[in-house]
């Protein structure tokens, strides 16, 4: 079964509510669980935090430090509101965001920190490839 959900002035989208397990609450994106026989709803911002709370507490007992800043990276294509909502998503779970990078960018500051024979006078072409599940991103 296939519907068309509009919210306001956002083009529609076309959901396969057949195969969600959760409801898709308007006007809002929220979206609902059934935990422990509840129902209870979350914003994409809230699914988000709970993530960087797991990998929060992941780099905590990995290092034995409180974990308060992070730096996150979003694919090129992400739009400015997607981009607040990550920044939203951390300030929710309580680390504070230095930085937001695009996912090709943070490769090539990877790259540039760890390649220590790069020639001070010729220029070095390179090119960062990003193959997501959705998207291939080529920069250089």
């Amino acid at each position: 079964m296939e519907t068309t959900v509009n919210h306001g002035n956002q083009l529609p989208v076309l959901h396969e509510t057949t195969l969600l397990s959760t409801a898709l609450i308007p006007p809002l994106p929220l979206l609902a669980y059934s935990y422990c026989n509840e129902m209870v709803a979350f914003t994409p911002e809230q699914l988000v935090a709970m993530i960087i709370v797991d990998m929060k507490k992941i780099a905590e007992a990995e290092s034995g430090i409180p974990v308060t800043d992070c730096c996150l990276s979003v694919p090129t294509y992400y739009t400015e509101a997607e981009r607040y909502a990550m920044l939203d998503a951390a300030t929710i779970a309580g680390v504070n965001c230095l930085r937001l990078v695009n996912e090709t960018t943070a490769a090539a500051l990877s790259y540039g920190i760890y390649k220590t024979d790069l020639p001070e006078t010729d220029p070095v072409y390179v090119a960062f490839v990003d193959v997501g599940h959705s998207s291939t991103q080529v920069r250089g």
